[in-house]
């Protein structure tokens, strides 16, 4: 099975008919991400990422498999998140079943790495595919990376360079905003279907104090780079046809473009500059 890694784009940048949809959904489901960074002095670290899914998705995706092969659907396999290492530049380390409070049900994966300056962090574009390892459509542009930037020193420093996007984006042209709330709203129930619970969420932890930062949210040794909800996202969206209209004009849609969009809302956290500057002592 094949994820939909532009679902959010392919949501906004599709004329709205609901059968776009029905694949999508199957795909989709709702689930949850949450990745956390976590950098040692010497510039070497652990990723651990968090999947879960929820209850009625995966009773869905698991009946569909019992029907087709009589066996139940594996959440993750081995050579997907040693794949997904090599994508951000780690190494797989381990993966354990995961289970949340709500009922949800996933995995927990851990990567290590020797330099973060060599990272190129990406959304996990595979999340959805199971432990499936047929051959991917490669014709999609790659998703833009965040990218790392780090001295050590008496305090250190680490840059976080976040994707735009945004300024990317084509022009949407005159917009009719009649016309596009009409539209949004014969769409808005597809729309909460596919994003209402679906939420992703990168942390920056170091293993230090930090003594100055640049970003919008932090507390302790951790910065929240995103913690999207999109749910949340979506139903400001609906509110807002330029909007909406500016954003959907972009091939990959991401944290920082949501929310220079929607602006500061509840369950929208991510950062609106193009970098985040961390400082730390060991």
């Amino acid at each position: 099975m094949r994820p939909a890694p532009r679902l959010l784009a392919l949501a906004l940048r599709a004329a709205l008919p609901f059968g776009v949809f029905v694949g999508a959904l199957v795909l989709a489901g709702c689930f949850q991400t949450r990745s956390i960074l976590r950098l040692n002095a010497d510039g070497s670290g652990t990723i651990e990422e968090t999947v879960t899914f929820s209850p009625s998705f995966l009773a869905m995706v698991q009946g569909f498999a019992s029907d087709s092969t009589g066996t139940s659907l594996p959440l993750y396999s081995d050579s997907l998140l040693q794949a997904r290492a090599a994508s951000l530049g780690a190494r797989f380390v381990s993966v354990e079943p995961y289970t949340g409070e709500n009922g949800e049900e996933g995995y927990r994966a851990r990567y290590a790495f020797d330099d973060v300056n060599a990272l190129t962090f990406r959304f996990n574009e595979d999340l959805l595919a199971f432990a499936n390892d047929e051959e991917n459509d490669d014709t999609d542009l790659p998703q833009a990376p965040i990218l790392f930037t780090y001295e050590r020193g008496p305090v250190n420093t680490l840059r976080v360079l976040l994707p735009q996007g945004i300024e990317d984006a084509e022009e949407p042209g005159e917009i009719d905003s009649d016309s596009l709330r009409a539209e949004l709203a014969r769409t808005a129930p597809v729309l909460r279907m596919i994003f209402t619970d679906m939420r992703i969420a990168f942390d920056v932890e170091v293993n230090g104090t930090i003594t100055e930062t640049d970003a919008d949210y932090h507390e302790g040794n951790t910065v929240t780079i995103n913690d999207v909800d999109m749910g949340a996202a979506i139903e400001r969206l609906l509110e807002d046809p330029e909007a909406f209209a500016r954003l959907r004009t972009q091939a990959e849609p991401s944290p920082t473009s949501i929310r220079r969009l929607v602006g500061d809302i509840e369950g929208v956290r991510a950062e609106a500059d193009s970098a985040v500057t961390i400082r730390f002592t060991e």
